[in-house]
């Protein structure tokens, strides 16, 4: 089976980036006959034909219809010889469609893009609405985004299959880590600082759990440049609360400084929040943190659901009451010892369940259908 790919660059930057990056291994490692084309700042020291011509999307760029229509004999020509091709991120969709000609279109939605025929300018709407119409398939990472997906697109051919995690490697290198010094209980966030991950509401819950907890600390991980001014109204919002001493900002850190602060936490907890059109697609953390024995806290209405198995693997809460409902999960794991190590012993065992070869298979499974009903 030879597969043609469109994504953005092939590094484990952000959602999209990351999503690619895993999904493409694990169906390589799987047998799967790989050519993909990738932003132009991916590097091509792969085991499959990495072509570096399309544009960036992270910054997203201006007039992107235009510049990718300037790829489409190039795209063409770099697919050849592909039984199906796809689309990894939505708004190459079109390009993927044109590239494929008469052979299939599969395409992912990976979160807000999935409502993309709504989202787009008012000159690419139509152009993305018959893309999404005329896919042959359309794989949804979370339940959420398929009914985001089909709210926009009804008669969308989708299928969700969920993302995976490599948690026995993951689970390996906290194990290995050396915790930072504590002196009472830490929650964790990991993800950058932004409003759909809702680090101002986790802050404002965690006043709640210093009333009960004085002991307890929040560590929030992650870049403090993407949105400078929701950074500095997070900043605001931590003296404010007279949180300064109890809550630390350590930006990006190294790999093996995530793993440390994995090792050293006692709960994870990212509260997603819907901003406008935008939402949270899956959210990788969670398993992540689950791989390190964590029970997560996420919210309902959003990719969580998907991650978060509730009450077994961490808990959601709702977005409309999110800081008395979070301050409470919180407060119920950190004050139960032993319900801690039991959803972490449940959490540890659903990461090492959800592989990204698992749901490499999926995919398989998804491209031999389609395969299968174009050829009679």
């Amino acid at each position: 089976m030879h597969i043609g790919f469109l994504t953005c660059e092939l590094k484990p930057t952000h959602g999209w980036a990351r999503y690619s990056l895993d999904l493409l291994m694990a169906l390589h490692r799987s047998g799967v006959r790989v050519t993909a084309l990738a932003s132009a700042s991916t590097p091509t020291d792969f085991p499959f034909p990495v072509h570096p011509i399309l544009p960036e999307l992270v910054p997203a760029p201006r007039y992107l219809p235009a510049r990718l229509g300037l790829r489409i004999p190039a795209a063409r020509v770099a697919l050849r010889g592909a039984e199906l091709v796809h689309t990894v991120v939505e708004p190459f969709s079109h390009l993927g469609a044109v590239a494929a000609g008469s052979r299939p279109h599969v395409m992912s939605a990976c979160g807000t893009y999935a409502a993309l025929p709504r989202l787009a300018s008012r000159l690419s709407r139509p152009v993305y609405a018959r893309t999404f119409r005329r896919a042959d398939g359309i794989v949804c990472i979370s339940e959420y985004t398929q009914r985001v997906l089909l709210d926009v697109t009804p008669s969308a051919r989708s299928v969700f299959i969920p993302c995976g995690v490599d948690g026995a490697t993951f689970a390996q290198r906290v194990e290995a880590a050396q915790p930072f010094e504590k002196s009472g209980p830490t929650v964790l966030f990991v993800g950058a600082v932004k409003a759909r991950k809702g680090v101002i509401e986790l802050v404002n819950a965690f006043t709640e759990v210093q009333r009960t907890r004085p002991d307890a600390h929040c560590v929030i991980v992650g870049s403090l440049t993407g949105d400078p001014s929701y950074a500095a109204r997070l900043r605001a919002e931590i003296t404010h609360l007279g949180l300064d001493s109890h809550v630390t900002l350590t930006g990006r850190v190294s790999d093996d400084g995530l793993m440390r602060w994995y090792k050293t936490a006692d709960v994870f907890a990212l509260p997603a929040m819907n901003d406008g059109p935008r939402f949270e697609g899956f959210g990788l953390v969670y398993l992540e943190a689950n791989a390190a024995r964590l029970p997560a806290i996420g919210t309902r209405d959003c990719g969580a659901e998907s991650a978060i198995v509730d009450g077994e693997t961490g808990f959601l809460v709702s977005q409309s009451a999110v800081v008395p409902e979070l301050s409470a999960a919180i407060l119920r794991l950190l004050n139960d010892d032993a319900l801690r190590a039991e959803m972490g012993q449940k959490a540890h065992a659903y990461a090492l369940s959800e592989t990204w070869d698992k749901a490499a298979a999926a995919y398989i499974a998804l491209y031999e259908d389609i395969l299968r009903a174009v050829r009679r």
